[in-house]
């Protein structure tokens, strides 16, 4: 029996039709649909982004969906007390401070910047 003759048939108490609880959540499964295509879309249109400074690189790479901090040498513990107060974790297989790309990342990476290039100008 096709779907739509099933529908026009009433249930036990008379009812014709799609259930309630089947369409209760429908606007909020398309709102959530459509902010997930638009976050894949602009996770598409990112670039590769590698800034060389001093004492660390700093890495953006799309391949992995990961920002990243590298440095020559084992940073103090002060600088590794920052990185994972700001969501990065050490990857021995990168050898680098790791984060997934978010946008909330980007700002915590922002923010590492700016205290590591405070932390060398008063070095």
């Amino acid at each position: 029996m096709s779907l739509a003759r099933k529908l026009l048939e009433p249930d036990f108490a008379g009812r014709i039709g799609f259930k309630p609880y089947q369409l209760t959540n429908n606007s909020a499964e398309i709102r959530r649909l459509r902010e997930r295509i638009a976050e894949l879309v602009k996770s598409a249109l990112r670039q590769d982004k590698e800034e060389v400074m001093e004492k660390y690189t700093y890495r953006e790479d799309t391949t992995e969906n990961r920002l990243m901090f590298i440095f020559d040498a084992r940073p103090n513990e002060g600088i590794r007390t920052l990185l994972k107060g700001r969501g990065f974790k050490w990857s021995p297989t990168r050898n680098a401070w790791v984060r997934q790309w978010t946008d909330n990342a980007l700002y915590a990476a922002q923010c590492v910047k700016a205290s590591l290039d405070s932390l060398a100008s008063m070095a």
